[in-house]
């Protein structure tokens, strides 16, 4: 139980869910925090405002001569005491605090002092006067002078400028529950959020476990989610998934045809010794007749040996190369010598390379027996041609072609063009794909270009030096 609670611990819905619901916490105690500490800040200054914006109301209401029509109404509503006096000390009060109306001198113990703030007032570098004074809680007097044609006025405002304490915790209350209510939506919503994200992996790792147990029928899922993340994840496991899957089966095609050229040799070198045994034993012509057989039957296995170690070397990372400069004129026309059918050799200038001269010796001498097996009439032809800072080295032959279908797998090992294996006394079947691992070792460009009926192209590049 232990174990499976730890295992779901780790796992990406409890994860995922986990840092949602704390970034949805978190965010709802930063709220917390600036409702505890600005509120007060907030009220004050939407107060001032308030107050200013009443003033010039009323200042709007004097200088146009209007009366004073819902004042009062404005004075209640905005929990302000307002006191409007002119020259002749002629005072209208509109009191919307009742008791706590602090410019209200019967109300005070100690009273508003008006002639003193209407003389500040008078001196100050503006019309407008603000005073703060505790009074159970912070307010404002707000003063204004102004003369319009009617006369001098003095405009005096009276506001708390404090939310009272019933307000604020009425607001905390509210706030309380708002953090209770979006909390417990932020759990389910990052519970669904997180469920929706894990669910692809999910899936995905069970196609994993059956790819893992040999079934490379599997396919990952890849319209599930929406996301493109995991369209892209699921594209390149189900790309990777038919790649084993083609591996899986040039590993079953190379053990049968391993087995098949290990086995073939095998059986004659069996047979031909019992032959020896018991017919040959005592004529000599004969006996050397079959000793031949064995042998080149034994030529034959040390050659596929040697193949096949190279081409490992090859795949596996570690090959080493042996570089250095040399004509590749000359190698041409070295290697062209070895066999017996006449092959055409043209150039437009002489090539010094750097590069394994035996390495690149054992690709042209590949292309050029292959070359030779699939011509119709032996019309073969090397050509060496500058393109750039690359001298294309072609194997060019008059054969029966290859399919386009088909021309990208030949250098794969034991390739025959269709999968009927058949064994070629004088060939491992590797050669291509050893050409090809050497080029490739070089960094350099290896490929095939085939018309049907007219022949075929191989070609391979080297840097000129």
């Amino acid at each position: 139980m232990k174990a499976r609670f730890n295992r779901f611990r780790k796992g990406v819905t409890f994860q995922a869910w986990l840092i949602f619901t704390l970034f949805a916490l978190i965010i709802l105690m930063v709220l917390w925090f600036l409702q505890l500490n600005l509120i007060t800040p907030y009220y004050r200054n939407a107060k001032i405002n308030s107050v200013q914006s009443i003033a010039d109301t009323i200042e709007n209401l004097i200088e146009n001569d209007q009366p004073l029509i819902g004042i009062d109404r404005i004075a209640r509503e905005n929990a302000m005491c307002l006191l409007i006096s002119d020259e002749f000390e002629h005072r209208t009060i509109f009191n919307g605090i009742g008791s706590g109306c602090y410019v209200l001198v019967d109300n005070l113990e100690d009273p508003f002092n008006y002639s003193e703030f209407h003389e500040k007032l008078m001196n100050a570098s503006t019309n407008e006067l603000s005073v703060f004074v505790d009074h159970g809680s912070e307010m404002l007097v707000f003063g204004r002078s102004i003369s319009p044609n009617l006369g001098n006025f003095t405009i005096l405002i009276n506001a708390r400028i404090t939310p009272e304490k019933t307000d604020l915790i009425l607001i905390q209350n509210q706030f309380v529950l708002l953090v209770i209510i979006v909390l417990v939506l932020a759990i389910f919503a990052s519970l669904f959020i997180s469920r929706r994200i894990a669910k692809p992996f999910i899936s995905m790792t069970d196609s994993a476990r059956q790819l893992a147990n040999g079934n490379f029928d599997v396919k990952f899922d890849e319209s599930y989610g929406g996301y493109n993340e995991f369209v892209d994840l699921a594209t390149t496991l189900n790309y990777a998934t038919k790649k084993l899957s083609e591996m899986d089966e040039m590993r079953m095609d190379l053990i049968a045809n391993v087995s098949h050229d290990i086995r073939t040799p095998l059986t004659m070198i069996l047979a031909y010794s019992e032959m020896i045994t018991d017919f040959s034993k005592d004529d000599q012509k004969l006996m050397l007749e079959h000793l031949e057989v064995i042998r080149s039957e034994a030529l034959y296995l040390d050659e596929l040996v040697k193949d096949i170690l190279e081409l490992s070397a090859i795949e596996s990372g570690k090959y080493t190369l042996n570089k250095s400069r040399f004509s590749l004129n000359q190698l041409v026309e070295r290697v062209i010598t070895h066999f017996p059918q006449t092959i055409h050799f043209t150039f437009d200038k002489l090539y010094i390379v750097e590069a394994d001269e035996m390495k690149i010796n054992q690709v042209l001498y590949n292309l050029v027996n292959n070359a030779i097996k699939h011509s119709k009439a032996n019309h073969i032809t090397v050509n060496l041609k500058t393109k750039g800072k690359k001298v294309f080295v072609e194997v060019i032959d008059d054969g029966i072609g290859i399919d386009d279908e088909v021309l990208s797998d030949i250098w794969e090992r034991y390739n025959k063009v269709n999968k009927n294996f058949f064994r070629d006394a004088n060939s491992t079947g590797l050669g291509l794909s050893i050409a090809k691992g050497i080029i490739h070792a070089h960094n350099e460009h290896v490929g095939a270009k085939s018309v049907l009926d007219e022949g075929t192209t191989f070609y391979f590049t080297l840097t000129i030096i």
